[in-house]
C-alpha cells in the first residue's frame, strides 16, 4: 500500500514540477502540494464530522459545509470509523472499573485538608 500511496503522489508530483527545476525546488513544490493536500483533507474531514452530527429542534444551528465538500464525498468512506472488538473481558474491564472507582474515593478522604 505504501508503495502504490508513493507512486500516486509522484505522479502527481511529476505533473506540477517542470523539468528545467533544480531539486531543491521540486522538493520544495513536492511539500507546499502535499500541506495544501493536507490542509484540504483536514478541512473536509471537520466539514463531514460536524454536518453528521446535526441536531434537530430549537437547538439547531446551520452549519456551513466546506467549500469543496460536495467535490470531495469519495472521501467519506475513508474516514468511517470501522467497529473494534475489546481484547479485555467486559468482566474484567467492569472489574478494573469498579476497583479504580474505590481507590479514586478512599484517596478523597485522604487529601482532604483540616
Amino acid at each position: 500500500m505504501r508503495n502504490k500511496t508513493k507512486a500516486a503522489w509522484q505522479e502527481i508530483i511529476d505533473t506540477f514540477i517542470y523539468e528545467n527545476l533544480n531539486e531543491a525546488e521540486k522538493a520544495e513544490i513536492a511539500k507546499t502540494l502535499l500541506q495544501k493536500w493536507n490542509n484540504i483533507f483536514d478541512s473536509f474531514v471537520k466539514s463531514y464530522k460536524k454536518n453528521k452530527t446535526l441536531k434537530s429542534g430549537s437547538s439547531f444551528r446551520r452549519i456551513r459545509k466546506y467549500i469543496f465538500h460536495d467535490q470531495l464525498q469519495f472521501l467519506a468512506k475513508t474516514i468511517e470509523h470501522n467497529t473494534t472488538t475489546s481484547s479485555i473481558s467486559q468482566e474484567k474491564n467492569t472489574e478494573t472499573m469498579a476497583q479504580q472507582n474505590v481507590d479514586d474515593s478512599s484517596n478523597e478522604g485522604d487529601s482532604q485538608i483540616d
